[in-house]
This record gives structure tokens, C-alpha cells and sequence, in this order.
């Protein structure tokens, strides 16, 4: 699972605190597929309710602020699955529409806040993200619970065929539900009332005219700056950047080299002295 989660955990166990930096660099292999990214997140969520679990017995050594964060970031998706399961099957399609537009208004205005932050309006596509939350993770996430004892790495699409395509399983399942779900609605709605029918229509023409305008847009202004010279590009700075870094690495030795590699390291070993008694056990198995 998350090392790096759990040793965050050890930290918070032992009555520490933790603190967020933007300035470490972290290379990286990401999912080029979407199999292999359900299969990555589910993995993720694994790690992410096993250590949530293991972390409330800690949360009376913290902020109640870390406390109400965690409670929220653990219940949220059982809330999200209950809204939308029952809001498909509510009978009434103007509650299922509605509920599709607050979720891509909620996710623009994050990307449009995460825009600002960044200062690059591509963030603003992370609206994409409210979609693939509600058909993908959320079925994964509950998949994630139920096989949470299963410990495999799951991510990398270098094995069997079967264990490639597993997580699409409960994302099948889960989008099954919610098409008959949608049918049942459709069929049950009560088309007399022509002030409900308006709305419906104009929601639905506004939900669909959202994804085809910002489809329309990543086709034309964002997919060219994902093309392979970018990548090249990308992966020649970094590697110009590893060889500086490593010069420079070089002519410092011992504890200044450390210091020099990594800000984070330096700080937690004069700063934390936690810290060995963290690696003990690591370090014994």
C-alpha cells in the first residue's frame, strides 16, 4: 500500500505534525490507459481506508480542524453514492438533471479557483474529474473496500489479461445500475406538468452543451500541448535538471550532499528526531 501515507501516519501516531511543501520534485510513471488508471486508484483507495482507519485512533493528539477533515474526506463518497443512487431512481428526471448540473458547476468553479492558484486556465478541464468520479472511483472505491485484504501492486498493465481488466468489473456493475435506474426514471416521469418538461428539456440541453463546448475545446486547445515533442521536451529538461543537481551533488560530500539533495530530508533529521525511531522498524524487517 502507501508507504508514504503510512509513514505520515507514523508521524501523527507519535503526536507530530506534518507539513505540506510544493517545492519537492518527484518523477514519476503515470496510467496512459484508462484500465490502468481504475486499477491505480483503486489501489490507492485501498491504502487510502486502511490508513484512515488507522489514523482515527490518533485523531485526540491533533487539531479538531484534522479531525472534521478527515471524518468529511472519509464519509464523502458513501454520501455521493447514496445522492446518486437514489436520485436515479427518485422518479423524477429533473432531480437526476439537476444533480448532473451541480456537480459539473462544483467542478468548474474548482477548476476555476485551481486556475488562479496555477495562473493556467487548462485547470478549468478539471471539471472532467466530477464524470469520472461518479462513474469510475465510485465503484471503485467500494470495490477497493471489499478486496481490501487483496495486497497486489494492481496498477501496472504488464500482467495477465483478466488481472489487467478486473477493475472494470464494478464500473461496469455501477453504470448498469444507473442506466436502468435513468430507464425506470424516464419511464416514470410525469410528462404532465409542461413547467417540469421545460425545465428538463432546457437542463439537458445545457448539461449536454457543457461537455460538447469543453470537448471541443480540449480538442483544439489543450490535446497539441500533450504531443510527443512536449513530452520530449519536458523529459529533456528534467533530465538536464537531474544532471545539474547531480554536479552540484558531487562536490559536497557526506551531510552537506544530503542536505543539498533534499530540503525535506534535512529538516526532519535536525528538526524531527522521530525520525529514527521511525526507520527502526522499517529497517528490521
Amino acid at each position: 500500500f502507501g508507504d508514504d501515507r503510512h509513514l505520515s501516519n507514523r508521524m501523527l501516531q507519535l503526536g507530530y505534525a506534518t507539513k505540506y511543501t510544493p517545492r519537492s520534485l518527484c518523477l514519476t510513471e503515470t496510467p496512459a490507459t484508462y484500465s490502468r488508471w481504475l486499477s491505480q486508484q483503486i489501489r490507492w483507495s485501498k491504502s487510502y481506508f486502511r490508513e484512515w482507519l488507522f489514523n482515527a485512533l490518533w485523531w485526540h493528539k491533533h487539531h479538531l480542524w484534522m479531525v472534521y477533515e478527515s471524518i468529511v474526506a472519509g464519509t464523502f463518497p458513501f454520501f455521493v453514492l447514496y445522492t446518486t443512487f437514489s436520485t436515479d431512481y427518485s422518479g423524477n428526471l429533473w432531480d437526476f438533471i439537476f444533480l448532473l448540473l451541480t456537480i459539473q458547476i462544483i467542478g468548474l468553479v474548482k477548476g476555476f479557483f485551481a486556475g488562479i492558484i496555477r495562473g493556467d486556465s487548462i485547470m478549468l478541464f478539471m471539471s472532467f474529474y466530477s464524470c469520472l468520479y461518479v462513474t469510475s472511483l465510485l465503484p471503485g472505491k467500494i470495490f477497493a473496500m471489499l478486496t481490501i485484504r487483496k495486497k497486489g501492486w494492481g496498477t501496472s498493465g504488464r500482467k495477465t489479461l483478466l488481472s489487467n481488466y478486473n477493475s472494470l468489473i464494478p464500473v461496469v456493475i455501477w453504470n448498469s445500475l444507473l442506466l436502468y435506474g435513468l430507464i425506470r426514471t424516464l419511464i416514470s416521469n410525469d410528462y404532465s406538468r409542461l413547467y417540469e418538461v421545460r425545465y428538463d428539456v432546457v437542463g439537458a440541453l445545457a448539461y449536454l452543451g457543457f461537455w460538447v463546448y469543453m470537448w471541443t475545446m480540449w480538442r483544439v486547445a489543450v490535446q497539441w500541448r500533450l504531443s510527443k515533442k512536449s513530452d520530449l521536451a519536458l523529459e529533456s529538461e528534467t533530465e538536464n535538471f537531474s544532471s545539474e543537481r547531480s554536479d552540484e551533488d558531487d562536490e559536497d560530500p557526506g551531510e552537506d550532499r544530503i542536505r543539498r539533495q533534499s530540503p525535506l530530508v534535512s529538516t526532519s533529521v535536525q528538526s524531527h528526531p522521530v525520525s529514527d525511531e521511525l526507520t527502526k522498524p522499517l529497517l528490521s524487517k
